[in-house]
C-alpha cells in the first residue's frame, strides 16, 4: 500500500512538471506572436507615416517652387501674350521643366476657370474649373492664403494631380497650376515599403476609393477600384497625408503572421517533443527506481517478519499476528487458538545427519504446516525445531471453539507423521511433532502468557510421548 501510495505521488509530481513546462513553453509562443504582432503593427505605422510625410514633401515641395517661380515678373510680363506668343510659351515650358522634370503640363487659368495660357495639350474640364474657381476665391490680397488639396484627376492614359497657387499678375487673380503624373505617387509607395504589407493612397473623403498603389495608377489597376470589406478589416495603420485629400492605408499581410506562427508552433512542437522524451525518461527511471526501492523495503520487511531458513512468519510477525486475535477475541468475539509443537528426535537428526540434513528436513516440515492450514492462519518459527500455528477465527462460542480445535489437532497429527526424504539419506526419517494447544479467547492474557500456556501443553504432549515409547 505505501508503494502504491508513493507510486502515485510520484506519478502527480512528474504530471504537475509536465503541466508547468508545458504551460511555459505554450506562453512562450504566445508571447512571441504577440511580440511579432506589435512589431510588425509597428512596422506598418511606420510605413504608413513615413509614406504620407515623403508624399506631403513632394507636394510641398512642388507649391513652394511654384510660389517661388511666381514671383519672378520676368516670366510674367507678357503673360497676356501667351495665346499669342508661341515661342515664349514654349520658353516658358522648356524653363519650368527644368526646375520640374516630373511636369506633366502647366496652365495659366483666369479665377472663372478660363484657360489663358500654358500647355496647348491641357484640357481644364469642369472638375479643374471648379478647383480653379475655388482657390481663387481664397486669395486676396490682404490675406494670401491658400489650401488647395491635391487629389488624382481622371483623364484616359494620364491620371494626374495638380499643384494650384493663386497668383496677382497686373492687379487680377490668376492661378497658376501645374500636373504631375500619379505614378510619382506609386514610386512614393514603393520606395517607402519596409515591410511586406501592401500601401495604397486613398481619398479622405471616400476611404474606399484606391488612388495609386505602389505598383499602379488606378487606371491601370488590375482589380476594383475600391478596397473591399474584408480588405478594409485589415487596414492595421494609416496616416493623414497633410494639405491633401489623401491618406495612406497599410494592409495587413496575413501570411506573414500565419507563416511566423506555424514557425512558432513547429518549434513549440519540437520543443515539446524534446521536453517529452526527457519527461518520460525521467518517468520511467523514477519509477524503476521506486519500484527498486519498494522491492527493497518489501524484501527487508519480509525478511524482518520471517524466518531466513524456512520462510515462515518468525517470532516478531507471530507476535503481531496474535495482537491482531487477542483485539478479535476482546471486541469481536472471535477466538483463535495457538498451536506449539516441536520436532521429538530432531536433535539426534541433526547430529547423525549433519546440519544441512536438519535444515532440509526443517524445511519440509514449515512447507507440510503450510499445506495443513488455511489462507489466514498464521505458521511462524520461533527457533531451532520449535514451531507456532496460529489459527484464526475458529468460532464466537467454545463448543464451535473446540469441536474447530479437535479437528485440526487431528488434521495435524496426520498431515505431519509421515517419514521424510531427505535428499542423500537412503532411508527415510521419522519424525513426530509434539503438538500443545491453547485458546485465545477474550481473558486477559498477552502474548508471552499464551506462548508459555502453549509451551506447557506441548510438553505435556511430549512427556505422555516419552511415556508411551518407554512402555512399549
Amino acid at each position: 500500500m505505501q508503494y502504491l501510495r508513493s507510486k502515485f505521488i510520484f506519478i502527480l509530481i512528474m504530471s504537475v512538471i509536465l503541466l508547468v513546462l508545458t504551460a511555459l513553453l505554450w506562453q512562450r509562443y504566445t508571447s512571441e506572436v504577440e511580440q511579432y504582432s506589435e512589431l510588425q503593427q509597428t512596422l506598418m505605422q511606420q510605413q504608413a507615416t513615413q509614406t504620407a510625410k515623403e508624399i506631403r514633401t513632394q507636394v510641398n515641395f512642388f507649391r513652394n517652387q511654384m510660389s517661388a517661380i511666381s514671383l519672378d515678373k520676368s516670366w510674367l510680363s507678357d503673360l497676356f501674350h501667351f495665346q499669342n506668343l508661341v515661342t515664349i510659351q514654349e520658353s516658358m515650358r522648356n524653363r519650368l521643366k527644368l526646375y520640374f522634370p516630373a511636369m506633366y503640363a502647366f496652365s495659366i487659368a483666369s479665377e472663372t476657370g478660363e484657360h489663358i495660357g500654358g500647355d496647348v495639350e491641357l484640357f481644364i474640364g469642369d472638375v479643374c474649373q471648379a478647383d480653379i474657381t475655388h482657390v481663387a476665391s481664397m486669395f486676396t490680397p490682404e490675406v494670401p492664403y491658400f489650401d488647395y488639396q491635391p487629389y488624382i484627376h481622371s483623364k484616359d492614359g494620364a491620371y494626374h494631380f495638380d499643384v494650384m497657387i493663386p497668383i496677382l499678375v497686373d492687379g487680377k487673380k490668376l492661378v497658376f497650376f501645374m500636373s504631375f503624373k500619379a505614378n510619382i505617387l506609386s514610386r512614393i509607395l514603393k520606395d517607402h515599403v519596409i515591410s511586406e504589407h501592401l500601401s495604397f493612397l486613398v481619398r479622405k473623403d471616400y476611404p474606399d476609393l484606391i488612388e495609386v498603389t505602389s505598383e499602379h495608377v488606378r487606371d491601370t489597376l488590375k482589380r476594383p477600384f475600391k478596397l473591399t470589406e474584408k480588405e478594409l478589416k485589415k487596414v492595421g495603420a494609416s496616416a493623414l497625408v497633410e494639405h491633401a485629400r489623401w491618406k495612406v492605408v497599410v494592409l495587413e499581410n496575413q501570411a506573414i503572421m500565419k507563416s511566423f506562427e506555424q514557425e512558432r508552433r513547429l518549434d513549440f512542437a519540437l520543443l515539446f517533443s524534446v521536453l517529452f522524451v526527457f519527461w518520460l525518461t525521467v518517468l520511467w527511471l523514477g519509477l524503476h527506481h521506486e519500484t527498486r526501492r519498494s522491492h527493497l523495503v518489501s524484501k527487508l520487511n519480509h525478511q524482518t517478519m520471517h524466518d531466513a531458513l524456512t520462510g515462515v512468519a518468525n517470532r516478531r510477525k507471530l507476535s503481531q499476528e496474535m495482537l491482531f486475535a487477542l483485539d478479535d477475541a476482546r471486541f469481536q468475539k472471535q477466538y483463535s487458538a495457538l498451536l506449539y509443537m516441536d520436532l521429538n528426535g530432531f536433535k539426534s537428526i541433526n547430529d547423525e545427519l549433519g546440519h544441512d540434513k536438519g535444515d532440509d528436513l526443517l524445511q519440509q516440515f514449515a512447507i507440510r504446516l503450510k499445506g495443513l492450514t488455511r489462507h489466514h492462519d498464521v505458521v511462524a518459527r520461533l527457533g531451532g525445531d520449535e514451531f507456532v500455528v496460529l489459527l484464526k477465527g475458529l468460532g464466537s462460542g467454545q463448543e464451535d471453539v473446540e469441536g474447530a480445535l479437535t479437528e485440526a489437532l487431528h488434521r495435524f497429527e496426520v498431515g505431519l507423521s509421515d517419514d521424510y526424504a531427505l535428499e542423500g539419506v537412503q532411508e527415510s526419517v521419522v519424525c513426530i511433532p509434539s503438538i500443545g494447544s491453547v485458546v485465545i479467547d477474550d481473558k486477559n492474557l498477552d502474548i508471552d502468557d499464551l506462548l508459555k500456556l502453549a509451551d506447557k501443553a506441548m510438553y505435556r504432549v511430549k512427556n505422555k510421548h516419552k511415556k508411551d515409547l518407554q512402555k512399549s
